[in-house]
């Protein structure tokens, strides 16, 4: 089984200054927090946090991947998404219209493209 996550997640950090992009366990980036510092960088000093994909950052190797893995999945599981933001609200489109889907999310949405029909 594949768990694709779309949003990232706290099991690491990275550099944001791109140049450098240098990576981090969640461990490390706890005991800066723990010790209230502002995670920096070992290599270049600039901000480190989670890697997390913001709505505002642009595209990504992740999101290409994301279709891929679409594609190929056997289930499409939802969680938390009102399917509005892009890129991630064009995810369901690249499902196999035989594959299940299942949504869920705390709030009604609405959503008038069919993509989870």
């Amino acid at each position: 089984a594949v768990v694709s996550t779309q949003s990232g997640h706290y099991g690491r950090g990275r550099c944001h200054e791109k140049r450098c992009c240098s990576e981090y366990d969640l461990l490390w980036l706890k005991e800066r927090l723990e010790m209230f510092q502002y995670p920096n960088c070992t290599k270049c000093f600039s901000k480190c946090r989670p890697t997390i994909q913001w709505l505002q950052d642009e595209g990504t190797e992740h999101e290409r991947q994301a279709s891929v893995d679409a594609e190929n999945c056997d289930l499409l599981i939802i969680l938390g998404s009102d399917l509005l933001q892009a890129p991630f609200c064009s995810i369901p489109k690249y499902v196999p219209w035989d594959v299940p889907r299942l949504l869920i999310n705390d709030e009604c949405i609405e959503n008038d493209t069919d993509v989870m029909d």
